[in-house]
């Protein structure tokens, strides 16, 4: 595998890992929002 390919591929799993982190934060916001109001 070339050095573009490979930068490539480590830069869209860095930002799948930090959208994932970002959608669970977000989600657990959400959930203790509802938690709170009931």
């Amino acid at each position: 595998m070339n050095a573009s390919v490979y930068c490539f591929v480590e830069s869209t799993i860095f930002a799948l890992t930090l959208l994932e982190r970002k959608i669970r934060s977000i989600t657990s916001a959400i959930f203790a929002f509802c938690l709170n109001t009931t």
